[in-house]
């Protein structure tokens, strides 16, 4: 997730990001900056 949320953080778009790691889905995607914002100690 963290690796997800790096490289939205830098531009890259989820079509990119599903193009290197099809095994992903949008959604998961798309929650990537949440998870990383809010971790579960």
């Amino acid at each position: 997730m963290d690796l997800v949320a790096d490289m939205l953080a830098q531009g890259a778009t989820a079509k990119e990001i599903l193009d290197g790691y099809p095994t992903l889905t949008e959604e998961t995607i798309s929650l990537a900056p949440l998870h990383v914002a809010c971790p579960r100690y």
